[in-house]
């Protein structure tokens, strides 16, 4: 091969090379944002306790791409990323949930991480008698120690005059239900509450209504 062929072919290749280089910083795709310097909770373990705390999250479109540093996170940001200092505030992640009731899932959720009662919905029953009901109180609450809420919602059957999947008002029935019967059905010092779908119709036993007094057993279930 002549030296100018040589020549030649290493001046091709060198263009080349530069035209790959070129196309490949073009294809670059920097993310469309990144939130740093804050604290992240990545939401990855059941016990909120026990999120992963990182420092900044990098976006493309919908979905985040990339958890970690503030230093490399903003390895992800390009001239027209979108910056945001979180100036250690709390980022949490987003939900979407087109249904829930705040106060029981709040409980439960509160619960996971171990400051409270357990003031959630508990437990379900299948309603069609009142001493069926009753029976299914007794082995629920067998066993739990004093001060572990118990927060039962029963389901009523066709046969207890009331369908399932209906709305907020209670049967005539369960009116019957005194509070003697229900305190005779859960271990001492177990507050026990019997909500149905209309949570100010609910039904407790004495000790439910020890804990803040009887006009403020709600709030004691569910505030705290």
């Amino acid at each position: 091969m002549s030296n100018n062929l040589k020549r030649a072919t290493g001046t091709i290749f060198c263009l080349l090379l530069l035209l790959a280089m070129g196309q490949s910083a073009q294809a670059q795709l920097w993310a469309d944002m990144v939130l740093y310097n804050g604290k992240v909770l990545t939401a990855d373990n059941p016990n909120p306790a026990n999120f992963t705390i990182a420092e900044a999250v990098a976006v493309f479109g919908d979905r985040i791409v990339g958890v970690g540093s503030s230093q490399d996170m903003l390895k992800l940001a390009g001239p027209r990323t979108q910056r945001i200092d979180l100036d250690g505030r709390t980022l949490l992640p987003g939900r979407i949930d087109t249904h829930d009731h705040i106060m029981t899932a709040g409980g439960r959720i509160y619960e996971e991480g171990g400051r409270r009662a357990n003031v959630g919905m508990t437990h379900g029953i299948t309603w069609s008698s009142k001493e069926d009901a009753l029976a299914q109180i007794r082995t629920i609450t067998l066993g739990k120690k004093p001060g572990e809420w118990v927060v039962i919602q029963p389901t009523f059957t066709d046969q207890a005059g009331f369908p399932n999947v209906t709305g907020s008002f209670v049967p005539p029935f369960l009116e019957t239900v005194r509070i003697e019967e229900l305190d005779a059905v859960t271990p001492p010092g177990v507050p026990l509450m019997l909500a149905t779908y209309a949570y100010d119709d609910s039904l407790v036993n004495s000790a439910a209504l020890a804990v803040r007094g009887r006009n403020a057993v709600f709030q004691a279930a569910f505030s705290g």
